[in-house]
C-alpha cells in the first residue's frame, strides 16, 4: 500500500527551511492528494478570477523528506495521475493567448466523462491527465510555486503525465518535494484544471 499525503498539507512555496509533513523512503509508492490550481475556490460558473484569494493558488502537497537524498544528486519520479470529475476553465481580459478577444470574465465547469473532458455540453476534448505543479526546494531562497525554475515549479508541461519520469537536482538534503495543480488537458489556450491524486514511486 502507498503512503498517502492528504491534499490538507499544501504549501506555496518551494522552500528549505519548511518542515516536511513526512519522511519517505527511497523507491517507496506515495499517493499524494493534491487540490486544483485554485485550492477549491471555483466550484460553480458564478465563481470569477477576480474573487480569489491569490495566496492560495498553485497549492502543492507536501512537502516530503526523502531519506538518502543528499545535495546535488539527481532525482527521479515515475508517475500515474487520476483527476477529480470537475475541473474548471477561466478567461481573463487581456490574459493568455486568446487575451486580446476576450471582453469579460467567465467560469466554465466541465465535466470528466470516460476519457473525455465536456465543455458546455457541446464540445468534448480528450483527457489527457498532467502535473502543473511539482518540483523541490532550491538550495536557498523561496520560490513561490506559482514560479517556473530550475527546481521544477510550476511548469504546466504537458509531458509530465502517467508513465513520465522527471528528473530534478536535489538543492537540500531530503529534497523537500511537493506536487499539485493537476490538470484534466491542457492546449496552448485553454487548460482545464481538476484536483486530484498522483502517484510517485522510484524515487
Amino acid at each position: 500500500m502507498p503512503v498517502t499525503i492528504s491534499r490538507e498539507n499544501v504549501f506555496f512555496a518551494f522552500n528549505p527551511k519548511y518542515k516536511p509533513i513526512a519522511q519517505i523512503q527511497q523507491g517507496e509508492e506515495v499517493l499524494l492528494q493534491t487540490h486544483d490550481c485554485f485550492e477549491g475556490q471555483i466550484q460553480t460558473t458564478s465563481d470569477l478570477v477576480d474573487s480569489l484569494d491569490w495566496a492560495h493558488v498553485n497549492p502543492a502537497t507536501g512537502p516530503l523528506f526523502i531519506n538518502g537524498l543528499i545535495r546535488r544528486r539527481a532525482m527521479h519520479r515515475y508517475i500515474d495521475i487520476q483527476v477529480g470529475p470537475q475541473s474548471s476553465m477561466v478567461t481573463i481580459p487581456g490574459e493568455g493567448a486568446l487575451g486580446d478577444v476576450i471582453s469579460q470574465m467567465e467560469t466554465a465547469i466541465l465535466k470528466l466523462e470516460g476519457s473525455q473532458v465536456v465543455f458546455k455540453d457541446k464540445i468534448r476534448v480528450p483527457a489527457r491527465p498532467m502535473i502543473g505543479v511539482i518540483g523541490v526546494a532550491p538550495a536557498e531562497g523561496e520560490v513561490p510555486t506559482g514560479t517556473p525554475g530550475a527546481h521544477g515549479g510550476n511548469m504546466d508541461c504537458t509531458l509530465v503525465s502517467a508513465g513520465s519520469r522527471v528528473y530534478f537536482t536535489v538543492g537540500v538534503e531530503g529534497a523537500l518535494f511537493g506536487a499539485g495543480d493537476l490538470h484534466a488537458a491542457m492546449g496552448m489556450a485553454r487548460s482545464w484544471s481538476a484536483g486530484g491524486d498522483a502517484w510517485c514511486g522510484a524515487l
